[in-house]
């Protein structure tokens, strides 16, 4: 039984849709199945084991989940039609997160509704985002791919529902294409300097060792686990924020279908490993991370190849993204660019939205002067 008490809004006349209030995943009523279905289908980072993942090893003590959906209900059906996953912390109460991490490579509202409903519904959810009581001051969601036409329509609700927004940058996002490509055509676009690395740098890791590449399967995964967190605390990398996350994700991911995860190893000991996670055509390259003693064998550039050939092979990839950020190396991986955008939202009927929204107004007008008082080159 659902012992909450949900928070409705009245929707549009035109749109019988209501806003509805959950603090928990598990309370959510049934119809959100074929919402996470639909959604999950696209996209794991719109799926219910991807959010329990974050619940369970990112959420902090002083952090407590916001669940809003967009619900259609008449007498016959009760229908989810969206649902913002975002959180609050005790710290600062009034401001609304979207429910993102560190580790969240792509983010946006969990969508079951048509395309041809979903600036309704945006209409909608924005105007309970800003009659909502206590009000919420601000709204922050980053990640989000700015190239999507779901990116401005929201910018666009969080506007005409009364909320100043700003856009800023987040962060890069590497990849690629590569419809009807093969592993040898996609290696034949990479540079001559990297292939030839990785030609010499296997020949000789294979003459030094012996090699052995092992991916997941229902076996072995624990092991490989272990073998991964092994590879990761001999790497150049920092200790993760939430040391459970990686675990816990490979877990769930290949419970759900979608994790590739792959061991290098040399005379076994693991010396590379590599986490993908693959939905619907299309790969993202999560995580990665070598033995710096093998450094100079760039057993991660080995590999990756040996990566690509099982994705290729067995899941019929469309594209491949190289997760967060602009790293250098990965340019000569995948050859295209595209970026994640964050949206904040101040709320003007608050003391402290407004006088946020007011700096962040000034802020542009002084920016503007400045522009036009600068000489043309």
């Amino acid at each position: 039984m659902n012992d909450e008490t949900p928070d409705r809004q009245p929707s549009d006349d035109d749109a019988p849709l209501t806003v509805v209030r959950y603090d928990r995943l598990e309370n959510l009523p049934g119809c959100y199945e074929a919402l996470f279905a639909v959604a999950g289908g696209r996209s794991f980072y719109a799926s219910r084991p991807w959010f329990e993942c974050l619940v369970s090893t990112v959420l902090k003590e002083d952090q407590h989940l916001v669940l809003l959906g967009v619900e259609r209900q008449t007498t016959k059906v009760h229908t989810a039609e969206a649902l913002l996953v975002a959180y609050a912390d005790s710290g600062a109460p009034s401001v609304l997160h979207g429910f993102t991490s560190p580790y969240t490579t792509w983010f946006d509202i969990v969508w079951n509704a048509a395309d041809r409903e979903k600036s309704a519904v945006l209409r909608v959810l924005a105007r309970y985002l800003k009659a909502a009581r206590p009000a919420w001051r601000e709204i922050r969601l980053d990640c989000l791919d700015v190239t999507e036409r779901n990116y401005r329509a929201l910018a666009t609700a969080l506007g005409d529902g009364g909320f100043y927004v700003e856009e800023y940058f987040h962060f890069g996002n590497w990849y690629e294409d590569v419809s009807g490509l093969g592993p040898d055509q996609f290696m034949a676009r990479r540079s001559s300097r990297l292939r030839n690395t990785i030609k010499r740098k296997g020949r000789k890791l294979g003459r030094d060792f012996e090699l052995d590449f092992t991916a997941v399967d229902e076996d072995n995964i624990e092991k490989l686990i272990a073998a991964y967190e092994e590879v990761h605390a001999a790497s150049w990398k920092e200790a993760e924020p939430d040391p459970a996350f990686a675990a816990e994700l490979i877990r769930a991911s290949f419970a759900a279908g979608s994790l590739r995860l792959g061991i290098l190893s040399a005379d076994h000991k693991a010396i590379a490993a590599q986490l993908w996670i693959v939905r619907h055509g299309k790969a993202t390259i999560f995580k990665l991370s070598y033995d710096e003693e093998f450094k100079h064998y760039s057993p991660g550039s080995v590999l990756t190849e040996m990566m690509l050939k099982d994705i290729f092979l067995l899941d019929g990839v469309t594209e491949i993204d190289f997760g967060r950020g602009d790293d250098p190396y990965k340019a000569s991986w995948l050859g295209e660019r595209r970026e994640r955008w964050g949206i904040r939202a101040l709320n003007p009927a608050t003391a402290g939205g407004f006088l946020q929204s007011l700096r962040c107004r000034l802020a542009r007008i002084i920016k503007s002067l400045r522009g036009k008082g600068r000489p043309r080159a």
